[in-house]
């Protein structure tokens, strides 16, 4: 809520509380609701009341006319007051009573229901002071809110302006009010305020537009068209427009760094919808799943069936808060397959607030077919090993325990020539069981 919306709310309170004034609030169909005490106790019996009634309660029937245009007019000019004159009969009296009805509109803009607020003027003296009292808390309100004001009549002079659009302005307001618009601000200008505050008193339209205004500021601006003229509302949004460009600056320099990137990224909202994503992911999309990457798009439509329960499970972690990093054979749309590292993180705001999940890709087929390729070479080595290991074992030891054997003889035998076989078959079968020792270590690392 705007501060010139809830200082309004305050000031209705303060009305609506009063002995003085009558507030109603009427619904789009017609029908009452809200009526304060003051109304109640005037214009209902007794343990009645007018909510749920419709609005012509009370009213004479030849005033019907003049309350539907009333109503009309604030409904196709919201925030514009609108006065009448309306006679009511009740407690067997006629009273005559002013009201200035409004139409309140919701937060998207759109007329909500019609405020009114009136009092009694049977006696001419007691209207007066009210309706003086009642300008002065209008007055009052309009200096208080923090948005510039104005109203200009068919004829481009200043009605009222408040203190803020003064500060606009450069002018005061005994400068402003009846003069001409065109006298403080060029009306051959292409600037939006020219052509907008125009194009609204021509065409009976409203107009929202935003304004530079040298040397630094930005102004936001609303102009709606009255029965005396225009109504234009101006807001401060200098600070905005400057984050807005920030922002601007901060995105484009990093969508160019990633862009720069082979990895794929891709911004996901908590409920799988695609914020965001670089370069790299949008030509994956198309390479690996002939489907055009779009904002707003249901990521699952890019996630291979055999692979959607894991990746439920690893975006459910990553919502959590945790990273994930996974290694998967992806099966794309022509028959082939590819090897990708994925790895899922949270994104957080300033104040720390999930934003959604980034899954980074990075291709890793050729590295991960060489890891296959080596492992399977490994794996073969190893049963090679084994088999050396263990088929030779066996035999190697029969024949150390027959050289064995022969050693224990060898003091029999005077033959140099046999001696001499004995030691290099010892030698020999000593050597080959240290090589089979060491091919059954090799395989353990």
């Amino acid at each position: 809520m705007s501060d010139s919306q809830s200082t309004g709310d305050k000031l209705a309170t303060a009305i609506a509380g009063t002995g003085s004034y009558f507030v109603i609030q009427i619904s789009l169909n017609g029908q009452y609701l809200y009526a304060n005490p003051y109304f109640e106790s005037v214009f209902v019996e007794e343990g009645d009341s007018a909510v749920g009634k419709p609005y012509t309660f009370g009213l004479l029937e030849e005033d019907f006319p003049a309350v539907g245009k009333v109503v009309t007019d604030c409904i196709n000019d919201p925030g514009k007051s609108k006065p009448i004159i309306l006679r009511k009969f009740a407690q067997g009296h006629y009273f005559l009573t002013f009201w200035e009805f409004t139409c309140a509109t919701d937060q998207a803009g759109q007329p909500d229901s019609i405020i009114c607020i009136g009092h009694n003027i049977t006696e001419s003296e007691k209207q007066q002071i009210r309706t003086e009292y009642y300008l002065h808390q209008i007055n009052e309100y309009l200096n208080s809110i923090t948005d510039g004001f104005f109203t200009l009549n068919k004829n481009w002079e200043f009605v009222r302006v408040n203190d803020v659009f003064e500060q606009i302005a450069g002018k005061s307001k005994a400068e402003l009010v009846g003069s001409s618009f065109w006298d403080s601000f060029d009306e051959n200008t292409k600037e939006p305020y020219a052509q907008a505050i125009k194009f609204a008193m021509e065409n009976n339209d409203t107009v929202r537009f935003e304004q530079f205004w040298p040397p630094d500021r930005y102004y936001s601006a609303a102009i709606f068209p009255s029965s005396e003229g225009l109504i234009c509302y101006i807001r401060d949004i200098t600070n905005k427009k400057k984050q807005e460009f920030e922002l601007r600056d901060s995105q484009i320099k990093l969508r160019a760094i990633l862009n720069s990137t082979v990895d794929s990224n891709t911004l996901i909202s908590a409920d799988l919808k695609v914020i965001n994503f670089n370069r790299a992911a949008e030509e994956q999309s198309r390479l690996y799943y002939n489907r055009e990457l779009v904002a707003g798009e249901d990521f699952l439509h890019f996630v291979p069936p055999h692979l959607l329960e894991k990746f439920k499970t690893n975006f459910s972690t990553a919502l959590k808060g945790g990273t994930v990093k996974s290694e998967e054979l992806i099966k794309v749309y022509n028959g082939d397959s590819v090897w990708v590292e994925f790895l899922y993180y949270p994104v957080l705001d300033d104040e720390k607030n999930l934003l959604g999940v980034v899954i980074n890709s990075t291709i890793i087929d050729k590295r991960k077919r060489a890891e296959l390729k080596v492992k399977t070479q490994y794996e073969q080595l190893k049963k090679i090993a084994h088999m050396q290991s263990h088929e030779l074992r066996a035999p190697l030891t029969n024949i150390m325990g027959v050289v064995n054997v022969l050693n224990m003889l060898k003091q029999k035998v005077n033959d140099p020539e046999i001696i001499e076989l004995l030691n290099t078959l010892a030698q020999s079968t000593s050597k080959m069981d240290s090589i089979i020792k060491q091919i059954v270590e090799a395989t353990r690392e």
